[in-house]
């Protein structure tokens, strides 16, 4: 089987190994231009048949991964799994639905997926300033009461 993983970085460096040693041959995907050589220090490019780096648009990289007869697409990191989602959308390929993609990433849709689903979830709000968050009721230097 040949199988593309999203940006096997950190402990996705581990799962690519893994379907290397039982003979999946993968293909390596970056999802951003530039990677942080935190990430790139760790990286396991002996276990990849090819490395396609970063391309930009999303369609263009579906077609590459048509063409190399790709057969599976799937997120080392969670930096991935916005473009595996969407590439396995492209190539109509086993996946997440793609209209629920942000849920995956974004932590307050991923609670309110979770609240959706009838699971208790803590209460979360998103503020671009810290000012209108108020603090969530509390001065600054206020000790919080449990």
């Amino acid at each position: 089987m040949r199988i593309a993983v999203v940006d096997g970085y950190s402990t996705g460096r581990l799962l690519a190994a893994m379907l290397h040693d039982r003979g999946a041959q993968c293909l390596h995907v970056q999802s951003q231009p530039h990677i942080s050589e935190f990430f790139l220090r760790g990286f396991a490019a002996a276990v990849y048949e090819a490395d396609l780096g970063y391309t930009d648009d999303p369609r263009q990289l579906a077609g590459l991964l048509r063409k190399a007869r790709v057969e599976r697409i799937i997120a080392g990191t969670e930096s991935g799994v916005t473009l595996a989602d969407t590439l396995n959308h492209l190539l109509e390929l086993p996946g997440n639905d793609h209209g629920t993609r942000a849920a995956r990433r974004d932590k307050v849709a991923m609670a309110a997926a979770a609240r959706a689903a009838g699971l208790a979830t803590p209460y979360a709000e998103v503020f671009d300033d810290a000012g209108r968050a108020g603090f969530l009721g509390l001065e600054p230097d206020s000790p919080r009461g449990d």
